[in-house]
C-alpha cells in the first residue's frame, strides 16, 4: 500500500499548500509558518505567541550560554513535537516550528478537533486570562488553518525552566491541521508552538520564546533533528552532541529566520549556474518544512545532476521522479544509499561563505515510515515565487539533520555536525 499524502504546512506568508506527493505547488515553507498576519477581531467587550547527514566545518567558537534547557523532541519530519505545559498542569505535544510565532492549541470547544480525535485539549484554568479577542491563521494557500480565542496563560516547555506568561490561541475550529492519517507515525500532536520572532505573531498573540527571553533567558535556541525524534535547547545547545564547532552565517531577515543561499554542488561538481540563479538571498530555515525548496532553475540543474549518477538511475530513476511526487520502497538500507548516491554541498553567505555537506538521505531523499515500511520520497522541489514575497528558497526539516543554532542575540545561525542519532 502506498503511503497517504503527507500533510505539509507553510510559512507565515503567502505560500502554496499541498500534501506531499501531489503534483504542483507543494506546501511550502513550512510547516507551520502561517499567514500570521491573519485578521484578529474583537469578540466581545473587554481587555484586549542523522545520522550526521549535515556536516559543517569551521574554526568558529561554539556558543555555550550559561543557562540552557534541554527538551526531547518526538516524531519525524515535518512534525517534531515537544512537551509543553500550559497553566501549570496541562501538558500537550506541540509541533515545534521555526517559521511561525503563535502558540495554538486544540481547545475543548473545538468540534473539528474532537472529530479528528485530538486529545488532550486545553481547558482554561485559574491561571488563564481571557483576552476577549478572536484570532485566526491560515497556512499555505489558505486551505489549512484555525480560529480561536486568545488567552494569557503560563507556558513551560519540557517541564523545566521558568514558566513564561504567553498570549496563546485556543482553537475553536481547525481546518486540515490534524488529518495526518491513522497509520502515519508523525503527527501534529495537539497544536503548534512557534519559535519565530514576534513580528510575525498572529495579531492579538505573542511568542513563547520572546516571553521566555524577557524573563532573562539567553536569546538563543537550537534544534537537533534526527530521523526519529531529536532535541530542542532553549538558551544554547549541547556541545557534547556536536562532532565539530559550528560555523555561522548571518541572518538576513528580521521577520523570520533566513540566510543567503549562494551555491550547491553535487559530489563536488558545480551546477554551472550564475549566482543570480540562487535568488536575491533569502532562504528560510524551516523545522516544520517537509522539503528543500529551491528556485526553478536551480531545481532543474540540481535534479539533472543527481539523476546523471548511474547509481541513482539504477536505484531510483531519472529526473522525472523529483517532480512526480511519488514515494517508493527501496531495498537498500539508509547507510548503503548514502554510500552509493551523490552527496550535496550547500553554501550559504559569501566572502567567505560556509559550506554544509549532506548525504542523500538527509537532503534529496526523505524517509517516510508508513504502515511498518519506510518509503522514500523526493526531498527537493521547485519554489514558486508567489508563495512568499522576497523568499527565494526554503530549507526544510529533512535537510536540517544537524545541530542548527538560532543565535538571535547576534543575528546569525550556526550549523554543527552531530553524533549519530536514530
Amino acid at each position: 500500500m502506498a503511503p497517504p499524502q503527507r500533510l505539509a504546512l507553510a510559512l507565515p506568508i503567502l505560500a502554496a499548500s499541498c500534501l506531499l506527493g501531489c503534483p504542483g505547488p507543494v506546501e511550502s515553507p513550512a510547516t507551520m509558518g502561517s499567514t500570521d498576519d491573519a485578521a484578529t477581531a474583537t469578540r466581545d467587550a473587554g481587555d484586549g505567541s542523522a545520522p550526521d547527514g549535515g556536516r559543517a566545518t569551521s574554526d568558529a567558537a561554539p556558543v555555550v550560554p550559561t543557562t540552557k534547557i534541554a527538551i526531547p523532541l518526538t516524531g519525524c519530519a515535518p512534525f517534531y513535537t515537544a512537551a509543553v505545559t500550559i497553566g501549570g498542569t496541562q501538558t500537550f505535544q506541540l509541533a515545534v516550528d521555526t517559521q511561525s510565532t503563535t502558540l495554538a492549541v486544540a481547545g475543548r470547544d473545538c468540534p473539528t478537533c474532537a472529530e479528528a480525535g485530538v486529545a488532550p485539549v486545553y481547558q482554561p484554568g485559574s491561571s488563564a486570562v481571557d483576552k476577549h479577542v478572536m484570532a485566526s491563521s491560515l497556512y499555505g494557500a489558505g486551505t489549512i488553518g484555525w480560529t480561536g480565542d486568545v488567552y494569557a496563560d503560563t507556558v513551560q516547555m519540557g517541564g523545566v525552566g521558568i514558566p513564561a506568561t504567553t498570549e496563546i490561541a485556543v482553537m475553536q475550529t481547525e481546518m486540515g491541521l490534524f488529518g495526518t492519517g491513522a497509520k502515519a507515525p508523525c503527527g501534529l500532536g495537539e497544536g503548534i508552538v512557534g519559535l519565530a520572532p514576534a513580528d510575525i505573531a498572529v495579531p492579538g498573540t505573542n511568542g513563547f520564546f520572546d516571553q521566555l527571553v524577557a524573563t532573562g533567558a539567553p536569546d538563543v535556541f537550537a534544534v537537533e533533528l534526527c530521523n526519529s525524534g531529536g532535541a530542542l535547547w532553549l538558551g544554547g545547545y549541547d556541545p557534547a552532541r556536536a562532532l565539530a564547532p559550528p560555523q555561522f552565517t548571518p541572518l538576513v531577515s528580521d521577520q523570520f529566520y533566513a540566510v543567503q543561499l549562494s551555491g550547491i554542488t553535487v559530489s563536488g561538481k558545480s551546477l554551472g549556474l550564475p549566482s543570480s540563479a540562487f535568488g536575491s538571498g533569502t532562504t528560510i530555515l524551516d523545522s516544520g518544512g517537509p522539503l528543500f525548496y529551491v528556485p526553478l532553475a536551480v531545481f532543474s540543474a540540481l535534479t539533472a545532476a543527481i539523476a546523471a549518477a548511474p547509481a541513482f538511475q539504477q536505484t531510483v530513476g531519472g529526473t522525472n521522479w523529483f517532480s512526480s511526487g511519488g514515494c517508493m520502497l527501496l531495498s537498500q538500507p539508509r547507510a548503503q544509499l548514502d554510500a552509493m548516491l551523490p552527496r550535496l554541498t550547500v553554501t550559504f553567505g559569501s566572502g567567505p561563505g560556509i559550506s554544509i555537506d549532506a548525504n542523500a538521505t538527509s537532503s534529496y531523499l526523505v524517509a517516510y515510515p508508513y504502515d511498518g515500511q519506510t518509503y522514500w520520497c523526493p526531498g527537493i522541489a521547485a519554489w514558486d515565487p508567489s508563495w512568499g514575497s522576497n523568499i527565494d528558497a526554503d530549507l526544510g526539516g529533512p535537510f536540517l539533520d544537524s545541530i542548527v543554532i538560532f543565535d538571535r542575540e547576534n543575528q546569525r545561525v550556526g550549523f554543527a555536525p552531530h553524533a549519530d542519532c536514530p
